[in-house]
């Protein structure tokens, strides 16, 4: 066909299609949902997304409904456009100290906190929170250890410092150095959501190190990392031991770098006045106490702890470690299948039952050889106890008749001791 001739038929269609079916061809994306055009917006830069609301009266409010985003503070100074934006889940923002003004951080920190996104991801050049006072950090994922390190020692008068660490959080080893901190919580929530097994978890070099001369209350959760090392400790009043020591710390005699571990930490807490002992740590402490015993806790006042039937026997030993102890909150976990099980007869007596212990209360109590064993060896060997209050467990009046009946008839070696029932 000759071409002189297909160029001339190309000409009469330019000619005779209307202008209006070509901005219709070239405008083919405005025609699509408005999911369907967010999502291909999602492949472009932040900077871009926002400039399409200058297209059309469509458009301008389109960018609003994209679901991710990355912002630079020192680009996006303005926050005020998302401030009604629901459906925004994920926020990296970029934050640079010596770009953006304190007020636009400001700014920034109050919207953040105004929002529930489901990720929310910061990058900081460099940090500086001179009047933070409490900080809680929770699932979240770090630059590196230094980075976190850098962020608590940035809060300069913190107080009141909570945090709950993750599988894969990219922290080897957590650094918590502060002159001002008085209250810390450590968690390390492992396995669940985070669909893994324990083979693929290596403890080998990780660890926690608290240098924090002020610090009065410490609660401890994380039994996965290695190495616990507390330095500075003369300040702590209360402690609660929950979770610190895996089974793999177990102290053996060949092991001497593990054994000096764990004494190490119960050492730098042995000033405590305050004492939670978890049945995780009870059960770890059956383990440990052959090689290495407790040490002396000479300031410890108030004891709450839970056994189970198989460490009960080490109620002796434990209470050897606190020569000074006037409250005792104690309690019983067990199977219900072998509540009827007997068990071995406490016998010897600690220093503080002699001397010192004033108050026990046995929490969950019930009529089973376990509970009434540990009633039985406070009442006979307690010399200056005053109250022993039983928490039943059960609101049965006819089993606290019988309770009562057989702890009443107990020789109790302290003429002031009362039996309280609630």
């Amino acid at each position: 066909m000759d071409e002189g001739f297909l160029e001339f038929k190309e000409r009469r269609m330019r000619e005779q299609w209307p202008e209006l079916y070509w901005r219709a061809r070239a405008d083919m994306i405005s025609k699509l949902p408005d999911s369907l055009v967010c999502q291909i917006l999602l492949y472009l830069p932040t900077k871009e997304i926002v400039r399409t609301s200058v297209l059309s009266k469509r458009w301008k409010s389109l960018w609003l409904l994209i679901p991710e985003l990355s912002l630079d503070a020192n680009q996006f100074p303005n926050h005020n456009a998302l401030e009604h934006k629901s459906c925004l889940h994920k926020l990296k923002l970029s934050i640079r100290k010596d770009v953006n003004d304190p007020p636009c951080v400001t700014r920034w920190t109050d919207f953040l906190a105004r929002r529930n996104f489901s990720i929310l991801m910061l990058s900081f050049e460099s940090v500086s929170l001179p009047c933070l006072k409490t900080m809680r950090l929770e699932h979240n994922v770090y630059a590196s250890d230094a980075g976190l390190e850098s962020l608590i020692s940035s809060c300069t008068v913190l107080e009141d410092l909570s945090i709950v660490r993750m599988f894969k959080d990219n922290i080897k080893v957590l650094r918590v150095h502060s002159q001002t901190l008085t209250s810390l919580h450590v968690d390390y929530l492992f396995g669940g959501d985070d669909d893994i097994d324990d083979d693929e978890f290596v403890r080998k070099g990780t660890g926690v190190m608290v240098d924090a001369p002020r610090l009065k209350y410490l609660k401890f959760e994380d039994d996965q990392s290695d190495s616990k090392i507390i330095t500075n400790s003369g300040s702590l009043a209360k402690v609660n031991v929950a979770y610190v020591f895996h089974e793999h710390d177990a102290a053996d005699e060949v092991d001497l770098p593990k054994r000096n571990m764990v004494r190490n930490f119960f050492t730098s807490i042995s000033g405590v006045r305050e004492m939670k002992i978890s049945l995780h740590t009870m059960e770890f402490l059956d383990l440990n106490m052959e090689y290495d015993p407790l040490p002396l806790f000479c300031n410890l006042s108030h004891l709450k702890v839970t056994f189970s039937l198989f460490n009960l026997y080490l109620l002796p030993a434990l209470l050897e470690s606190f020569p000074n102890l006037k409250s005792l909150v104690f309690m019983l976990d067990y199977f219900p299948s072998r509540v009827e099980e007997a068990v071995a007869r406490l016998s010897s007596t600690p220093r503080c039952l002699l001397s010192s212990l004033e108050s026990v209360k046995i929490k969950s109590f019930s009529r089973v050889p376990a509970n009434m064993e540990v009633a039985r060896y406070f009442v006979e060997n307690s010399v200056v106890l005053k109250k022993l209050v039983l928490n039943l467990r059960f609101s049965m009046l006819e089993d606290g008749f019988y309770m009562l009946r057989d702890l009443l008839a107990l020789p109790r070696r302290s003429r002031t001791c009362q039996i309280l029932l609630c």
